[in-house]
């Protein structure tokens, strides 16, 4: 659940598809095209930019990691970002073999 309105997003990202918040509110992750944006709310309100992320690929769920899980994640994401991104390479499908 997202306490910003979906007319707020759309406001501010006309091109948004979903939108998901941390479980304290401080956090709001609006994904726009392959793009995320990082906002941190204030008064009801998006608030600027914190960052963008261009990613490839749909989310199918999302949960936000808490307690002892948030530490494990920012050991793990430090070291994903320390090696870089991997490159991507899309899966051969069924009509490849053919």
């Amino acid at each position: 659940r997202v306490s910003i309105p979906w007319s707020a997003i759309k406001n501010v990202l006309p091109e948004a598809i979903t939108a998901f918040e941390s479980p304290s509110g401080d956090m709001l992750l609006v994904q726009a095209g392959r793009s995320w944006h990082a906002f941190i709310p204030r008064d009801g309100r998006l608030g600027s930019v914190v960052t963008r992320l261009d990613l490839v690929g749909v989310p199918i769920m999302a949960q936000w990691a808490v307690g002892a899980h948030a530490a494990r994640w920012t050991r793990e994401v430090r070291e994903l970002l320390r090696q870089g991104a991997p490159a991507y390479r899309p899966r051969p499908s069924a009509r490849d073999g053919e």
